[in-house]
């Protein structure tokens, strides 16, 4: 009869992991963006440059996730499962509340 060793979480592999990262920090980046370029005109139409903010905004979001998550993958970070579900829960919920409480605040 063989006795099974308790194990540790299962890690994630570096590409999940390292998405899923860089994910979290495009969220966030995403509302700050979003926050600096209604909050400044100067930066609205310089993100309008392109032909329309929303553009730029989004390249410059998926910029920020493509990059960080090559960088963090080519590294090697392994997180558990759990672990990086807290984190993409968590950033995502942040989001939402920095850009609803700032419409709530600014208007």
């Amino acid at each position: 009869m063989s006795v099974k060793q308790a194990q540790g979480p299962e890690l994630m592999s570096p590409n999940v992991t390292g998405f899923g990262i860089a994910y979290s920090v495009a969220v966030i980046f995403n509302a700050l963006l979003m926050m600096l370029k209604e909050s400044y005109p100067a930066v609205h139409n310089l993100m309008a440059v392109v032909g329309h903010h929303w553009v730029t905004h989004g390249v410059l979001d998926l910029l920020v996730f493509l990059i960080l998550g090559y960088i963090i993958a080519a590294r090697g970070v392994q997180w558990d499962g759990g672990k990086l579900a807290g984190w993409v829960a968590g950033s995502t919920i942040l989001a939402g509340l920095l850009i609803v409480g700032f419409f709530v605040i600014v208007g």
